[in-house]
């Protein structure tokens, strides 16, 4: 087959791309606005969750048996370990503060600047990500994606 035919059928396929994603991004997403409220429940459940230190604002949104990794890059498993993990954390002065949410069927994705305490300004990397994959009901899993810890930034 001749170059020009490849790239002629190529263009082709690049336009009716281009017209399909035009189309598709100008209809009506009904899910849309379930995500949404579905990730602002999360969000409220942890941001109450880090107040008060009371896990059962997680209750209605974490499998009991749901999988986790944090820091150490290590998946586990159970509501109440991660619970203790966040826990742990606040209680050592850290504060995470949300900073974008982006909600879709399935996938909420959350980005959170964590404030260090003063006396241990290297404790946590200064930005996470957090994505929470679900059923619009339950959160079975969450993996965190943690900025890289800048040493030189902190000490000035």
């Amino acid at each position: 087959m001749p170059v020009g035919t490849v790239r002629s059928r190529l263009h082709a396929g690049h336009r009716r791309l281009a017209d399909a994603l035009l189309a598709t991004a100008a209809q009506a997403h009904p899910d849309r606005a379930r995500a949404r409220r579905y990730a602002e429940g999360l969000g409220a459940a942890m941001t109450a969750f880090q107040r008060t230190g009371d896990t059962r604002a997680l209750n209605d949104h974490l499998a009991v048996d749901v999988e986790y990794q944090l820091f150490d890059g290590v998946r586990r498993r159970d509501r109440a370990r991660f619970a203790a993990a966040l826990a742990s954390e606040f209680d050592d002065g850290i504060r995470a503060e949300p900073l974008g949410v982006t909600a879709g069927a399935g996938l909420t994705v959350v980005d959170l600047r964590l404030h260090n305490p003063s006396d241990q300004p290297l404790h946590c990397p200064p930005a996470l990500t957090q994505l929470f994959l679900h059923d619009g009901r339950t959160v079975r899993r969450i993996t965190s994606h943690y900025a890289t810890l800048q040493p030189d930034a902190a000490r000035a």
